[in-house]
């Protein structure tokens, strides 16, 4: 596929330490080449810089034990090898020496955390603990060294913080970046989890995936079914109904969760009424004006219940006056499968502006948004719910690939993708009411 880089594991031992070097600019040097170590040291094992090994005495770590050089490989058969993964990670760029984050599926399913995914100096980092649990992997750690090792019954992978030396599978390795500790997450490089699953990097999408996805399922396909798009505003204590109470709101994301439907992305949506995926319950999160509020009391709870939402933002407004959020927020959210919508640049109705003016307002804010959160907007949502012809036909002119309205209702096949009518969630809206309006598609 155009834009993948697939990082395969191919095996343990030294086969898998090397293709993993070709991969991703991983030096290795088999254990054993090392005449002799230290009492307790296992033979070969990197030092990090302050004369102490990854592997020591007493109760810290002791690798898997390693083996020969491969037959015939030379290290300028590895340099050759390092040159091809120059190019094939090419794409990891962007990040000018910074870090930028990404997004993350984990078995085939969306990781939400607190320390997504990141490239850092052109290189992925990918948090370790939801790998190891999606895995069955285990994790030791000691804090007083900050060094880790994860392990398989078929690989294993000794590592510290800030340190670019490693082990895998008893092969000692050069990381391409050195693991970092993020509040309390560790995140190490593709090339350690690379030892015990498939790592495939999508350069268009900006998603590292982490061992494949899973079958699909008759019970998954499904059958196809309207979509019911939820409008929510802010969530909290404030002076409309517009504020959605936090125990509301958590109460209907439970609601959901327990009840079997089916939350997805709008991209998704799409997918759904064209015909290209089908979904039983379908559910799509929308929350209007990108209020501060979001990150604050509504991020925790979709992360809790795994959902996915789109933030429609008033560009020109980003980050002013505490109220809304900023865009350090909205690259974090974006990683975590929230996508940022277009509520226009500066919220003013749209019925009655001109070309210009519709362009600057529509087109302008889509390149805001792109531009500052190096990901596709593709989301539109008409300020006040106010919109003419032309202003449809701006939308579509401009790239997006939908226009949500406040028009009641749940979509389906025949909808306008344009023009898509919402079920607007207002504040004290009980539990039987909200599933009322699930079924009915009436507010």
């Amino acid at each position: 596929m155009r834009g993948i880089t697939k990082i395969m594991r191919i095996g343990v031992g030294v086969a898998m330490a090397v293709a993993v070097a070709a991969m991703l600019t991983v030096v290795v040097t088999p254990v054993g080449d090392a005449g002799g170590s230290a009492p307790g040291m296992v033979a070969g094992a990197p030092d990090d810089g302050a004369g102490s090994s990854l592997s020591a005495t007493g109760t810290e770590f002791v690798s898997a034990s390693g083996g020969a050089s491969p037959a015939g490989i030379s290290s300028a058969w590895i340099a050759d090898r390092l040159a091809d993964a120059s190019k094939a990670l090419a794409s990891l760029n962007g990040a000018e020496g910074g870090a930028a984050l990404v997004r993350t599926v984990v078995g085939g399913k969306p990781l939400f955390c607190d320390t997504p995914s990141r490239i850092v100096d052109d290189r992925l980092l990918i948090p370790v603990r939801p790998v190891a649990e999606a895995f069955g992997l285990k994790v030791e750690w000691d804090d007083a060294s900050k060094k880790a090792m994860i392990s398989s019954e078929a690989a294993s992978a000794v590592f510290k913080i800030g340190s670019r030396a490693a082990l895998i599978d008893g092969v000692r390795a050069e990381l391409p970046v050195a693991p970092a500790l993020v509040g309390d997450a560790a995140l190490a490089p593709a090339a350690i989890i690379a030892a015990f699953a498939e790592v495939e990097w999508d350069a268009d999408g900006r998603v590292v995936s982490v061992g494949g996805a899973p079958p699909e399922t008759d019970e998954a396909r499904g059958g196809a079914g309207p979509i019911r798009v939820l409008m929510y505003h802010e969530i909290g204590d404030g002076p409309s109904t517009l504020f959605v109470r936090e125990r509301e709101f958590e109460a209907q994301m439970r609601f959901l969760y327990e009840n079997g439907y089916d939350v997805i992305s709008m991209d998704d949506a799409l997918k759904v009424l064209k015909g290209e995926k089908s979904v039983k319950n379908g559910v799509v999160i929308t929350f209007d004006d990108g209020y501060a509020s979001f990150f604050g009391s509504a991020w925790g709870v979709l992360k809790k219940y795994g959902f996915p939402a789109t933030v429609y933002a008033i560009s020109a407004s980003v980050g002013s006056e505490g109220k809304y959020l900023s865009w350090d927020e909205m690259r974090f959210l974006e990683a975590n499968w929230m996508d940022v919508g277009s509520h226009s640049a500066s919220h003013s109705s749209l019925s009655d502006m001109d070309a210009g003016e519709l362009a600057k307002e529509i087109g302008g804010s889509k390149a805001a948004i792109e531009s500052e959160t190096d990901y596709p907007c593709n989301h539109f949502c008409y300020p006040g719910g106010f919109y003419s012809d032309a202003a449809v036909a701006a939308v579509r002119e401009a790239g997006y690939e939908s226009a949500v309205t406040i028009r009641s209702g749940k979509a389906d096949a025949s909808s306008d993708i344009y023009r898509l009518p919402r079920l607007f969630i207002r504040r004290g809206v009980s539990e039987e009411r909200f599933a009322k309006i699930l079924r009915t598609g009436i507010t």
